[in-house]
C-alpha cells in the first residue's frame, strides 16, 4: 500500500514526500517505489528510526534523505537511529504535534525530525520556483543539504549527526542566491498559527477556513 501511495504521489506531481515510518526489514517494492519517485523529481525524506543502533528502511535506501533526531542540548537523541546512511539531523525531542481527535501533544522521535527537513525542502522548492530558478533534482537537493548543514560531532560526516544540523537560512542563501523571503512563507506560518488555535479549541477544520485565512492574511498585509 505504501509503495502504491508513493508512486501515485509522484505521478500526481508531488514535490516532497515525508515518510515518518520505518521497518527493520527491507522491502523491494518500497525500494523500487522510492527509486521511481526520485526519477520523477520527487524528494523523499525519511525518519532514521528509533532503534538507536541502526537506520531503518526506507531511510536506509540510497537517494532518500535520512534524518536523525536531535535533543534540546544539540546532541543526538538516545533513541535516534545512527549509521553511515544518516544524512542530516533535526530537532526530534518534545516537538509539538497534532494528536487525535483534536489535540496537540509533545512527541519525541525521528518521525518528528523528518518533517522539519521535509518542510525545509518544500520551502526551497517553492523559493526556487518563485525566483524563476530551475528545480533541483533529488541528488542536487541532498548535496545542498549536506553543504549547508551545521557540522556537529566529529568534523565532517559521522554516524550520529550525518553532515550536521539542517540550516534553512543558509540553504536559501547558498551559492549567492540570497533573496528576500517570498510572501508565501509568511502565509504558511500565519496559517499554522491559526490551525493550532482551532485544534486547541477542538474546532473542525474545513476547506472554507483556509480561504478565510487567506483573505485575513491579505488584509493584514
Amino acid at each position: 500500500i505504501i509503495g502504491k501511495g508513493i508512486r501515485l504521489a509522484a505521478d500526481e506531481g508531488a514535490n516532497v514526500i515525508n515518510m515518518s515510518l520505518g521497518s527493520s526489514q527491507p522491502s523491494k517494492v518500497l525500494e523500487e517505489a522510492c527509486r521511481y519517485a526520485r526519477s520523477k523529481g520527487t524528494h523523499i525524506v525519511c525518519a532514521a528510526g528509533n532503534a538507536g543502533v541502526r537506520v531503518d528502511y526506507p531511510a536506509f535506501y540510497e537517494g532518500n534523505i535520512c534524518v536523525a533526531a536531535m535533543d534540546r542540548q544539540m546532541r543526538r537523541a538516545r533513541f535516534s537511529g545512527q549509521g553511515e546512511r544518516v544524512d542530516i539531523i533535526a530537532p526530534g525531542v518534545d516537538i509539538t504535534s497534532c494528536w487525535p481527535p483534536n489535540d496537540l501533544m509533545m512527541i519525541s522521535g525521528t518521525s518528528m525530525s523528518a518533517p522539519h527537513v521535509a518542510g525545509v525542502v518544500a520551502m526551497i522548492v517553492a523559493e526556487r520556483k518563485a525566483a524563476g530558478l530551475d528545480a533541483l533534482s533529488p541528488e542536487q537537493m541532498l548535496e545542498e543539504l549536506r553543504n549547508t548543514a551545521n557540522d556537529l560531532g566529529p568534523p565532517g560526516k559521522d554516524r550520529e549527526y550525518g553532515y550536521g544540523l539542517i540550516d534553512p537560512k543558509e540553504l536559501i542563501e547558498f551559492k549567492g542566491e540570497k533573496k528576500e523571503p517570498s510572501w508565501w512563507m509568511d502565509f504558511v506560518f500565519f496559517v499554522i498559527g491559526k490551525l493550532a488555535d482551532k485544534i486547541k479549541n477542538g474546532e473542525m477544520i474545513l476547506p472554507a477556513d483556509i480561504e478565510a485565512m487567506k483573505q485575513e492574511f491579505q488584509k493584514e498585509r
